[in-house]
């Protein structure tokens, strides 16, 4: 008769003790959560991403004064954060004016892939005769990134600028050399487009097929 309640003390013990240690688990990560979203309501977003850095940049510009707007965009293409310098470059893309070339050629040379990217998809937009010889250039950086981005952007310039972006052929042939697949289809692409030839590499051809297309380029 007395082991019952024995049993049911060490059973409310043991309730207590489990009690005492979620609690405190459950208010420290309510705490943690209340502080994140703090922290990340109060955080400046000229120091996020690339989608937060171009929201506030875009934020910023709109209240800035006409006469420094212009200076904020080109301070804002120093910053220690890569996505505002992003940010800068994307609202620099839409100006067509000879400072925005400089910038964009500048920009070419960050530290940053996407920056860089950023930069060679908007140049040959605001000049292209400086834009489509850094394309060019683009075609053998040592970034596959900006490789595959400068094969895109010929390939958008092609209806536009026809005969000018056959003087990509050679680049762009020796680009079906490369050991990336992506890249080497990509290049094929922009090839048939430019020259009307339909020796394009695809993804479920055979190693055989693949080499008879690269051949077929390399010999014409």
């Amino acid at each position: 008769m007395t082991e019952e309640p024995q049993i049911h003390c060490a059973g409310k013990r043991r309730q207590l003790f489990f009690l005492k240690i979620t609690i405190p688990i459950i208010i420290i990560g309510l705490l943690f959560i209340a502080f994140k979203s703090r922290s990340q309501s109060t955080s400046d977003p000229l120091d996020g991403d690339m989608e937060e850095a171009s929201l506030g940049l875009s934020n910023l510009i709109e209240k800035t004064p006409v006469d420094k707007k212009w200076s904020t965009l080109v301070t804002s293409t120093h910053s220690a954060n890569p996505g505002l310098r992003y940010a800068a470059i994307d609202a620099i893309s839409s100006l067509r004016t000879p400072d925005a070339v400089r910038l964009l050629e500048d920009a070419l040379h960050d530290s940053a892939s996407h920056v860089r990217q950023r930069a060679i998809e908007s140049l040959p937009n605001v000049d292209f005769k400086s834009g489509f010889k850094a394309l060019l250039g683009a075609l053998n950086d040592d970034d596959t990134w900006m490789r595959q981005a400068a094969v895109n952007q010929i390939g958008a310039l092609t209806q536009q600028n026809p005969i000018e972006c056959k003087h990509a052929v050679q680049d762009l042939v020796a680009l079906l050399h490369s050991d990336d697949k992506t890249l080497m289809s990509l290049a094929t692409g922009v090839l048939h487009r430019i020259t009307g030839n339909n020796w394009v590499i695809k993804s479920k051809q055979s190693v055989t097929e693949k080499s008879a297309v690269i051949n077929h380029w390399d010999t014409w």
